[in-house]
C-alpha cells in the first residue's frame, strides 16, 4: 500500500477513541493481528487548559448577566484580556454594558442552535477576525 508515492508506514495511521478502555481494547485486537501500536496519551482531553478555558467561556455566555462569570471568561488565554484591561472595563461603566451585550443572547426564543452557534455572533461582534479567538486588548481598542 502506498500514499502518494511512499510506503504506508505506521506513523501515517491514527485510532482516536473516546475511553482510554477502548484505547486499551483496540491495542489488544492489532497485538492479535501482529500489528504493534502506541498510545500517544492517557489523559483526559477534558482535563486540559483549553477544556477549563472553553467551559468558563461557555458558563460566561450561558449566564451573561453573571459580571464575574464574564470577567474570567475575558481573563481567558482565548479571549486574551489582562488584569490591567479588566481595570479599565471596571472603571468604563458604558464599554462594560457595551461588551456586556456580546455576551448576551442572539439567538431568537425557541432556537435550538445549541451553545457554539451562540458563541460564533459574539465573536464576530467583538470585532476579532474569522477563527481567531484572540481580539484586540482593551488598550488598543
Amino acid at each position: 500500500m502506498t500514499i502518494g508515492d511512499s510506503a504506508l508506514k505506521p506513523s501515517n495511521i491514527a485510532l482516536l477513541v473516546r475511553t482510554h478502555r477502548e484505547g486499551g481494547l483496540v491495542q489488544q485486537a492489532l497485538r492479535a493481528c501482529g500489528i504493534s501500536s502506541v498510545s500517544l496519551s492517557e489523559d483526559s482531553v477534558f482535563a486540559t487548559e483549553d477544556a477549563e478555558e472553553l467551559t468558563t467561556l461557555l458558563q460566561a455566555l450561558a449566564a451573561s448577566h453573571d459580571a464575574g462569570r464574564v470577567r474570567a471568561a475575558l481573563a481567558t488565554t482565548l479571549l486574551g484580556r489582562n488584569a490591567a484591561d479588566l481595570a479599565q472595563l471596571s472603571d468604563d461603566g458604558p464599554a462594560w454594558e457595551e461588551l456586556l451585550t456580546r455576551f448576551g443572547p442572539t439567538e431568537t426564543a425557541g432556537s435550538n442552535k445549541g451553545s457554539w452557534q451562540h458563541y460564533r455572533p459574539c465573536s464576530r461582534r467583538s470585532g476579532y477576525p474569522p477563527g481567531c479567538c484572540v481580539g484586540p486588548t482593551a488598550s488598543a481598542a
